[in-house]
């Protein structure tokens, strides 16, 4: 029902990142994934965030086959491994995440990764990577950098921003490349300080989006198993992320880049 075509170009690479674990982000990173597969592009959900494997509970999903799994099959990484051993979703989204046995980014190489991408981006239109929580490494850098466009996940909390504006100074001191990063400010409050306006000078990163706390809506889908496009999709929250996963699965076309939106590269190699 849901088979597969071969993809013509390298697929696109949008990750999700934050300093500090975050199960929201892990949400936001999913309802990405599942709002790009939606608009019809070939999509997966390379979820490396932590804690691990959230996405798998927020879509009731089971997955056998994962992240180290992958590294460990790259020479049989085809259309019928994907098909077969993949984890997938009722809407034809692909999930591959890390175990729950501690793994992180920390233990796979650059040069695995890196194969990785590129065999993937092979076999998708789209790749969603939640980043969230992972520290930083060689292969995180890796990552990011390889990213088409970074989405820095970050809220009003102040010792949350410290964390993350502490990591991105590095960043920028040690030469890694951020001109396609944009902020997503997530869990917003109307009247709090500071607001997207300072949170933007502060990152000094274009904010992309900014997402309703709306911790009623949150909860019921988390507790439910089901995305929010299932249990509220009137709610803001849902119409903002469909409307960004909408934004990200049409960056290719010839309009106007989407709000505060840095492009990193001119096209695909």
């Amino acid at each position: 029902m849901n088979e597969r075509l071969p993809n013509r170009q390298l697929g696109k690479l949008t990750a999700l990142f934050c300093r500090q674990q975050d199960a929201d982000a892990t949400l936001l990173a999913t309802h990405l994934a599942l709002a790009v597969q939606q608009t019809g592009q070939q999509t997966l959900l390379l979820d490396l965030g932590l804690p691990h494997g959230d996405s798998l509970d927020l879509l009731s999903l089971e997955a056998s086959f994962q992240f180290a799994d992958a590294l460990r099959n790259l020479r049989r990484l085809d259309n019928a491994l994907i098909d077969s051993a993949f984890c997938t979703h009722a809407s034809g989204l692909r999930l591959l995440v890390l175990s729950a046995a501690g793994e992180t980014l920390e233990h796979a190489s650059a040069a695995e990764l890196y194969l990785l991408l590129g065999a993937l981006r092979q076999h998708f239109q789209h790749i969603v990577v939640n980043l969230a929580g992972q520290p930083d490494s060689e292969a995180l850098r890796l990552l990011v950098s390889n990213s088409d466009q970074l989405l820095w996940c970050a809220d009003q909390s102040v010792p949350s921003c410290r964390r993350n504006l502490s990591l991105l100074s590095q960043w920028r001191e040690h030469g890694v490349k951020l001109g396609h990063a944009s902020l997503l400010i997530d869990r917003y409050l109307r009247g709090v300080v500071p607001d997207d306006q300072a949170l933007s000078k502060s990152f000094a990163l274009p904010v992309i989006e900014v997402l309703p706390f709306s911790v009623e809506v949150r909860m019921n889908a988390k507790n439910q198993g089901r995305s929010l496009f299932e249990v509220a999709p009137r709610e803001r929250l849902s119409q903002r992320l469909k409307l960004l996963g909408e934004q990200l699965a049409e960056i290719d076309k010839p309009a106007p880049p989407p709000r505060g939106w840095l492009r990193r590269w001119g096209g695909s190699k």
